[in-house]
């Protein structure tokens, strides 16, 4: 059990809505700008498989949503924040993310089609703004919307 400082409220309500913009970025702006989100020097894993970089996570969301028409929301819970200083944390939480291939309304999607647990450590840039440095994704529970279970199997979007 911890006490929570005043920092420490602070930068979890700053790293909450980071993390709330970014899956909106996801979500409704198909991830066009989400290569913003991370540093220069960033790692991201999904499943075991990493990528380098921004412009890695730009090909990723080019690739993912050139394919078709695909309507996603990736809701958090379980936010856990622990300052490593004013402008660095590590942090938990876990996504439900809900996909399905067309436009809304999707009318068979009663169940995630991805659960995870994400590990993170974030870090606020000399601009003011905070980004991930690295992020550990680790599937949880697997659907079977075929592009997801795709993903996970291959690495590829």
């Amino acid at each position: 059990m911890r006490l929570i400082d005043d920092r420490t409220v602070r930068l979890a309500v700053e790293i909450q809505q980071f993390i709330a913009d970014y899956w909106h970025e996801v979500d409704e702006n198909r991830g066009q700008e989400a290569h913003l989100y991370y540093t220069d020097d960033c790692v991201s894993g999904l499943g075991g498989k990493e990528t380098v970089g921004p412009a890695a996570v730009a090909e990723f969301q080019r690739k993912r949503t050139s394919r078709a028409i695909r309507t996603t929301r990736h809701t958090t819970s379980n936010l856990r924040v622990m300052p490593d200083g004013d402008d660095s944390a590590q942090v938990t939480y876990a996504v439900a993310n809900y996909a399905s291939d067309g436009p809304p309304p999707i009318m068979d999607g009663s169940k995630p089609s991805l659960v995870t647990q994400v590990n993170c450590h974030c870090v606020r840039g000399a601009d003011g703004y905070w980004r991930f440095k690295r992020v550990t994704t680790i599937p949880l529970f697997v659907g079977d919307e075929p592009y997801t279970v795709n993903l996970l199997r291959t690495g590829q979007p």
